[in-house]
């Protein structure tokens, strides 16, 4: 009799299990006669997953919706051949050095809507094949300098909306292509920010406050193609602050404060097609020297600055000269040129000899006039004198 009672306890313990586990994850097979499935779970509320069965078969985790508030070390050692691992909207606040390790074969890491706060040096290290780390939306304001040292094959990293004030964590990382650290709060970017990112292609910096770009800070992206610096305090451009982007096709640099576009700063972008350079406060634009240099230009977006209507005119012509397509406006209440608003040209009025002579017989009379008040005012003083007199008499 004392094994039946072994026998339905083992029953219903696995009974138990099967049901917890079929509350929190599901599988979903991918590549049938492999073995290989995603597992996708949620209202995790503590790593590392107890599962009743083997796991060797899952290439892709997502864990949503939990209340995971830290990542433990080997919070995923029984998911030895997992490429891909997603974790979001579970609150996790922090990530425990080792968290990662026994994960030769991981390839993409997504920890984003959650409330991470800092990135320790050394969280990533054992991550030699990963190609995808992104940190999105989270509360992160520090990112230790080299936390991402040895991720030598990483190909895209973001840190899109956190709370970031500095970039000195992309030291080393040589084979990314895209970067994207916008909507944070990055003031200034140093010159040695992207040192060493020469396989560097796609650049999202918008959404920041940075006031001001030093001299070389690009000089090593040789190969990028599109910079978005949109959306933040510049209010020049200088000369060799754009040093290196010999092959940037798409640049935008709207909703900024520039007010001055000049050739010798944008001499170096002669690949540069589609230009964003809208909701500025620019009042001046170097069109015939720049258009010398920009010689691959296309698609020019300008509207939204302060520039007078005879400059804006002038741009039109010379555009139109080399087939440049001036992006159309929508403000045509005002005074606009294809619905660009712009300032209206005061011109000074030239006096021909006959008014000459009219402003001068105008003035004349005038100071016959004030000769005259004076007189009278004079007179009016004496006249008061003499009345006062005969009045004590």
């Amino acid at each position: 009799m004392g094994w039946i009672r072994v026998f339905w306890f083992v029953l219903v313990t696995v009974k138990l299990v099967s049901y917890t586990f079929s509350q929190e994850c599901s599988r979903l097979i991918e590549a049938e006669g492999y073995g290989f499935y995603r597992l996708t779970c949620s209202s995790v509320q503590s790593l590392p997953l107890r599962l009743n069965y083997n796991n060797k078969g899952a290439k892709a985790l997502f864990i949503t919706s939990g209340t995971i508030q830290s990542l433990p070390s080997f919070s995923f050692f029984n998911f030895p051949h997992v490429e891909s691992i997603h974790i979001s909207r579970c609150n996790v606040q922090d990530i425990v050095r080792g968290a990662f390790l026994e994960l030769g074969s991981i390839r993409e890491v997504q920890i984003n809507h959650n409330n991470i706060r800092n990135i320790r040096k050394g969280v990533f290290t054992s991550l030699t094949n990963l190609k995808t780390l992104d940190l999105s939306y989270n509360s992160i304001d520090m990112i230790e300098k080299d936390a991402m040292y040895g991720l030598i094959n990483l190909k895209y990293v973001s840190t899109r909306r956190n709370n970031l004030k500095e970039v000195n964590f992309l030291f080393g990382l040589s084979t990314l292509n895209v970067i994207d650290i916008s909507i944070n709060k990055i003031t200034f970017l140093h010159p040695s920010t992207f040192n060493g990112l020469h396989q560097l292609s796609d650049l999202n910096i918008s959404f920041n406050e940075i006031n001001f770009i030093g001299l070389g800070t690009f000089k090593d992206l040789r190969n990028l193609r599109i910079l978005d610096i949109s959306h933040n305090k510049l209010t020049s451009i200088g000369l060799g602050s754009l040093s290196g982007l010999t092959v940037v096709t798409n640049l935008d640099l709207s909703h900024n404060k520039l007010q001055t576009i000049t050739a010798e700063a944008f001499h170096m972008l002669e690949h540069l097609q589609y230009w964003k350079i809208d909701n500025n406060e620019i009042t001046e634009f170097e069109t015939v020297p720049l258009l010398s240099f920009l010689v691959n230009l296309k698609i020019v977006q300008l509207n939204g600055n302060n520039l007078a209507c005879s400059i804006l005119l002038g741009i039109l012509k010379e555009f139109r000269k080399v087939n440049i397509n001036l992006k159309s406006g929508s403000e045509y209440e005002k005074y606009n040129i294809k619905g660009i608003a712009c300032q209206p040209t005061i011109v000074p009025i030239k006096m021909d000899l006959q008014n000459e002579q009219l402003m001068k017989i105008v003035n004349t009379v005038d100071g016959i006039n004030r000769k005259f008040e004076n007189v009278l005012h004079q007179h009016e003083l004496e006249m008061k004198t003499i009345f006062n007199y005969t009045t004590r008499i």
